[in-house]
């Protein structure tokens, strides 16, 4: 048994790693470094091979000329929680720490005398006040909340958890270069090594060279060309000049306002809709935060509860007098 599955590992290594003949290339893939919340994002005027990508097949997780991260197809300005109007409201954000800003300030920590900040509650003790994150004191930072749902995150993560959020400014995606069709499985069909084994790129693919040639001992070895999408080549003298715009990328999310349904930037890695969402499937809406074992539920908006809309959802009469159902 232990030989037969040593010889079916070696022959599936072997495949890999020479011609893969189309085999999964063009499955969707996530680069490894957008599991980094440092990680700012991809630059459009590059080109990223990561070449042990185990959501692939191929092994290849291609990056051809895209900007931001596949997780966050709107971006953030920031990581969305350091306005002074959510630091008055509890501890904030912690880009430069809720500390620093008070230090920096020169405000007092005192809860009876604090002109802007509650320095009261930056004690370095306090789990709420961490340097290691971002935290909101405001429900609008909750799941469910318009922060929240700007905000980038973890990939397949909802954002719940403090370590989970993106610390840094993140450039959205390009309507015309978006990661859909920039970013997935793909393998080396051509190159400068007349000895190596390339693949055969499939239907709906174009093998196009993409890596040069620079002698950079390990990178010299994924130099030459790589299987992408037809009609998604880039042009330098013409780059992509228009951000995702609601309803362009990112998840299918419509929320109703002023009696009027429109699209909105949602980016991916909620586990529930805010306050009316239309429930076009039965998704999840989110109930009022609760605190997690303390008595104040205003100190950790981002514990929220959940419901199908089909047992919560409530309908609602648009403008032209038509009717939705939304989340409460």
């Amino acid at each position: 048994m232990r030989i037969l599955l040593l010889l079916a590992m070696a022959v599936g290594a072997s495949l890999i790693g020479s011609n893969c003949g189309g085999s999964g290339v063009g499955d969707p893939c996530v680069p490894e470094d957008e599991y980094l919340t440092t990680f700012s994002g991809f630059a459009v005027g590059e080109v990223n091979v990561e070449s042990r990508s185990f959501q692939c097949l191929t092994r290849v997780c291609l990056v051809n000329h895209f900007q931001g991260r596949v997780s966050c197809p709107f971006g953030q300005a920031e990581d969305g929680y350091d306005s002074e109007a959510v630091v008055a409201a509890g501890c904030g954000p912690v880009k430069n720490s809720g500390r620093a800003k008070c230090a920096a300030l020169n405000v007092a920590a005192s809860s009876s005398d604090p002109p802007d900040f509650q320095c009261a509650n930056l004690d370095p003790g306090d789990d709420n006040c961490t340097d290691a994150g971002s935290l909101c004191a405001d429900a609008t930072c909750a799941p469910g909340g318009e922060e929240h749902a700007k905000s980038c995150r973890v990939p397949d993560r909802d954002g719940a958890e403090l370590e989970d959020r993106i610390q840094v400014p993140v450039d959205p995606q390009y309507v015309d270069r978006r990661s859909e069709d920039t970013v997935y499985c793909s393998c080396r069909c051509a190159g400068p090594d007349r000895s190596a084994r390339y693949c055969s790129c499939p239907s709906g693919f174009t093998c196009e060279p993409l890596v040069d040639d620079l002698g950079l001992g390990e990178k010299g070895q994924l130099a030459g060309s790589y299987c992408i999408r037809d009609g998604t080549r880039y042009e330098a003298s013409s780059p992509p000049t228009t951000s995702c715009r609601a309803g362009e990328c990112g998840e299918d999310v419509e929320k109703v306002e002023n009696d009027v349904v429109v699209p909105v930037e949602r980016n991916n890695g909620n586990t529930c809709e805010a306050s009316g969402t239309v429930c076009n499937e039965d998704i999840y809406c989110c109930k009022a935060p609760v605190a997690n074992g303390g008595d104040n539920a205003a100190n950790e908006p981002w514990i929220v509860g959940r419901a199908r809309c089909s047992e919560v959802g409530k309908n609602v009469t648009l403008a032209d007098n038509s009717s939705v159902r939304v989340c409460p």
